[in-house]
């Protein structure tokens, strides 16, 4: 037992419970806690820049909101952030913006998301709940070190000086006050890993930290890949290095399912929790009562189905799909995340939900339009009906026609399958008809795909906590980075 890392863990426990007081109460009425963050957003806003130019003073409820601020992606946002940036204050929010947090955009772009003391106080909102869930269930976990997932530094896309800083020495920042220090006491990993001159570096670096700590109970992380990829070429089992680990905390809906499963194989004995939808800007559900309610008592959350109609957290419908819209304390206002959710059950009147994939990634060669959430329902549907086997699938462009990327056993008939399958999007079936899109080709991988995909995103400046999961990519040339042949 660590007496450091209980004494820190304790004290972050207690620090949680008012967070976790406030979100119980709350689930049981989410349309009121909604209703007050969105009616405390909009006054304090009032004299901001935004708040004036869509008469923030003259808004009564939502009704009146939603007809005033329109649903904005980062691209209509931008001009907003770029006068932050400039230095100008009360431009989106209240209150001074202590940093422009870094995330990627679904091309190479780099997004800046103002960070605030409003939008911070939003992020312990959500964390308090889950982290004395998380103590509560497990107690054990209170007496060792942790490793949360830390994101090398990666060459910045921006050139340009900026009034306020760029990025995060540290992710624990996110937290503010006691409770980054907190974290910082109990992490098994120091953050001077995070400025290794690589990526393999950064792996060395990390694995011969969390080898000195035989007190390791919880391991965060965002692709459970990360870890397999950790323990590459290792010969030690993970109960032999880390005899007291009781949870593994990581990405395990969509394209991540089949790594967390194979995570949970080889460490065995270790719970595998399927992490929340966390963005950089906003935290939208956290693991609950083995749920992942909405994270009601942070942000104002909007979702819209697919024909457009727009919809509150207590209006959702179970086993229905959702595009999220988000509305932060750090001045995003009514802004679509592109991130697709399926309610998959509640808990009290709280809607519990599972990422389903991205909606703004489509790729669109010929007229098409292929989206990740169909592409991901198609390779659900092949690994049932098809028996496609393997931890990893992705479908590519290349040229003029898509390339299906897997690991694993796949028949030679998977091609004419995935053909007939993707011809259920009319613009799909339409460009083949054309023939402006050949039939699709089948690569077969023969190493494990998730450190080619880190190596080449990261090179093009994404941080390790923005490469999600995704079954549809939009780059080309795929097969020139993995290890494999042509099938089809």
């Amino acid at each position: 037992m660590s007496a450091q890392a209980t004494i820190a863990n304790g004290a972050w426990w207690l620090s949680c419970l008012p967070a976790w007081w406030s979100f119980r109460r709350a689930l049981a009425q989410p349309h009121l806690a909604q209703r007050s963050i969105l009616h405390r957003l909009i006054r304090r806003s009032a004299e901001t820049q935004f708040g004036r130019h869509h008469a923030f003073a003259g808004i009564c409820d939502y009704r009146d909101f939603a007809s005033r601020v329109p649903i904005r992606d980062y691209a209509e946002l931008e001009p907003w952030i770029d006068r932050i940036r400039r230095g100008e204050n009360k431009v989106l929010a209240p209150d001074r913006v202590i940093r422009l947090a870094t995330t990627s955009g679904t091309t190479n772009a780099q997004k800046l998301i103002p960070y605030t003391t409003g939008l911070q106080a939003e992020f312990n909102r959500a964390i308090g709940p889950w982290m004395v869930d998380l103590f509560n269930s497990d107690p054990r976990l209170i007496t060792g070190s942790a490793y949360w997932s830390i994101s090398p530094v990666m060459k910045s896309d921006t050139s340009e000086e900026s009034a306020v800083p760029i990025g995060f020495e540290q992710d624990s920042e996110y937290l503010g006050g006691i409770r980054r220090r907190l974290v910082d006491w109990v992490m098994a990993v120091p953050p001077g890993v995070r400025h290794a001159t690589d990526i393999e570096e950064f792996r060395r670096s990390t694995l011969a930290h969390l080898q000195r700590h035989r007190d390791l109970r919880l391991i965060s992380i965002w692709h459970p890949s990360f870890l397999t990829l950790l323990l590459a070429g290792q010969s030690h089992a993970p109960r032999d290095l880390w005899p007291r680990l009781r949870l593994i905390s990581c990405w395990a809906d969509g394209q991540a399912a089949l790594a967390a499963r194979e995570l949970s194989q080889r460490f065995t004995g270790v719970r595998i929790q399927p992490k929340g939808l966390i963005a950089t800007e906003a935290i939208i559900s956290i693991p609950f009562r083995r749920k992942h309610p909405l994270a009601i008592t942070s942000h104002f959350l909007e979702f819209v189905d697919e024909s457009g109609k727009v919809y509150l957290a207590h209006e959702l419908v179970e086993g229905r799909e959702y595009e999220l819209v988000v509305t932060t304390g750090g001045g995003l206002w009514r802004y679509k995340l592109n991130d697709v959710i399926q309610v998959n059950g509640a808990i009290d009147k709280t809607p519990s939900i599972r990422f389903v994939g991205k909606a703004g990634n489509i790729s669109d060669l010929f007229g098409e339009k292929l989206s990740d959430a169909f592409v991901a329902r198609v390779i659900e549907r092949l690994r049932i009906e098809q028996h496609l086997s393997g931890a990893f699938a992705m479908l590519a462009p290349e040229q003029n026609a898509y390339i299906l990327y897997v690991q694993g056993n796949a028949g030679q008939s998977i091609g004419h399958h995935l053909d007939q399958m993707l011809r259920e999007n009319l613009n799909y079936a339409y460009c083949r008809d054309l023939g402006q899109l050949a039939a699709p080709r089948l690569f077969k991988i023969n190493k494990d795909p998730n450190a080619a995909i880190m190596k080449r995103l990261t090179a093009q400046g994404h941080r390790l906590g923005d490469i999600k999961p995704v079954a549809l990519s939009r780059l080309d040339c795929w097969h020139e980075y993995f290890e494999g042949t042509f099938l089809t």
